[in-house]
């Protein structure tokens, strides 16, 4: 009776695990038939994207969005650059050069993609900018006096405003910029915000909401311009003072898992700073060891992307800010709206 039991089971089981194993085939098919389905209704199989690498170099990415190998050329201008069995999904870099050289202005540059038996497309124009940040000679010191920065370090405008409630006719005369540098330690930021009378933020957890600069890195350069939200590569960083004290605090960090370093979240010491009062600016000054922007590297050539913001406060409280490219100060987070950073040798 036991042994007729036993076989019985095993025979329930062996018909479960077919039909589970049915049901499992049929999810597969179903799945591969919508993504399937996606990609064919897509006119256009690749994704196009600007990416800068030098004062004059730059290159095209492509993006394989269907689901075969694709081959073909593109052309900008006169020039021409082949592709050879791009696989689905995968990407490929082609260099081009610019005439005029590359700076936070944007330029527009028209791009025609041709694919091997695929329809003609027409020509794309995509946007071509970057802050070029160039290698100091000798270590910048973070003492709130710019006088020792590199002379090719140009300043950066921080221009794009966002007024709330508490702006007023004297925020109207705020301006500041943003200027980067880099050596084989460090990266250095410095800041100036031409503003008169200073009102700090209450504590550190709410630098953002008083005078104070907030700054943020995509250091794989690999959100989407519709991301939303930071991902595990990106950091966020505010500074100001708190008490006449200078204060960095760290809302966002990259994952261990891409150089085995744990980067915990709140105020940091590990940034060196400075912030000076001056009758009519404050100036932040910033150096940024490795850990603090890897899995960025400090080498030639190396590209992520940065945004830098200034936080204006009143009487009444957070009046509104200056921003170098939309993503920080407007709800959600958009790293893919950051501007690209290069570091030249």
């Amino acid at each position: 009776e036991e042994a007729t039991e036993l076989l019985k089971t095993i025979g329930d089981f062996e018909r479960i695990s077919d039909h589970a194993v049915n049901i499992l085939s049929s999810a597969e098919e179903l799945e591969h038939g919508i993504l399937t389905s996606g990609r064919e209704e897509s006119a256009v199989p690749y994704r196009l994207e600007s990416v800068p690498l030098g004062e004059r170099r730059f290159a095209i990415k492509i993006d394989n969005q269907s689901m075969r190998n694709l081959s073909g050329s593109i052309r900008i201008g006169g020039r021409e650059k082949t592709f050879r069995d791009l696989p689905p999904e995968e990407s490929r870099l082609l260099e081009f050069s610019t005439e005029k050289p590359i700076s936070e202005k944007n330029q527009e540059i028209t791009v025609q993609t041709l694919i091997d038996g695929g329809k003609t497309t027409p020509p794309q124009k995509l946007g071509l900018r970057a802050i070029l940040v160039p290698k100091t000679e000798k270590p910048v010191i973070p003492d709130g006096d710019l006088s020792d920065w590199p002379a090719r370090s140009r300043p950066v405008p921080l221009t794009l405003t966002g007024r709330l409630s508490a702006w007023g006719k004297a925020e109207d005369a705020v301006r500041a910029e943003a200027r980067l540098a880099w050596d084989d330690s460090f990266l250095y930021l410095a800041v100036t915000a031409w503003k008169q009378g200073h009102f700090p933020a209450e504590s550190s957890g709410s630098l953002w909401r008083g005078d104070s600069v907030q700054t943020a890195f995509d250091t794989v350069r690999n959100a989407s311009a519709g991301q939303i939200g930071y991902q595990d590569d990106d950091f966020e960083y505010a500074a100001a003072l708190v008490k006449d004290r200078p204060v960095v605090f760290r809302s966002a960090a990259s994952a261990a898992t891409y150089d085995s370093l744990g980067k915990e979240i709140g105020e940091i010491s590990e940034v060196q700073r400075a912030i000076r009062r001056y009758p009519d600016r404050t100036v932040y000054e910033f150096a940024f060891p490795r850990q603090s922007v890897s899995p960025f590297r400090l080498q030639s050539g190396e590209a992520m992307r940065v945004n830098i913001l200034v936080n204006i406060g009143n009487r009444k409280g957070r009046a509104g800010y200056l921003q170098l490219t939309p993503g920080i100060g407007e709800a959600p987070k958009r790293p893919g709206l950051f501007m690209d950073l290069v570091l030249l040798p």
